[in-house]
């Protein structure tokens, strides 16, 4: 339990640290580096953010599959009548 709080918390801190060096590139000097630096630390907090929404999401539990109805199995385990 207290392993999922640290993990959120990381995921959390890294985002914002992510965000924050995307903010603080907009500062550089050359162009191509800037939109670079922005773009790269953009999509890198979306994708720490997609992993700190999708593991809120609950997991289904297993559910088993339905059976086929009239469906003995495989050939190999028909029952053989002589």
């Amino acid at each position: 339990m207290l392993g999922d709080f640290i993990w959120v918390l990381v995921l959390i801190v890294l985002a914002g640290f992510t965000g924050w060096m995307g903010y603080r590139s907009r500062k550089g000097g050359h162009g191509w580096i800037r939109w670079l630096a922005m773009v790269l630390s953009g999509i890198v907090t979306l994708l720490l953010l997609t992993i700190l929404v999708l593991g809120f999401l609950p997991i289904p539990p297993d559910v088993a599959p339905n059976p086929t109805v009239g469906h003995t199995g495989a050939p190999d385990n028909a029952p053989t009548r002589p």
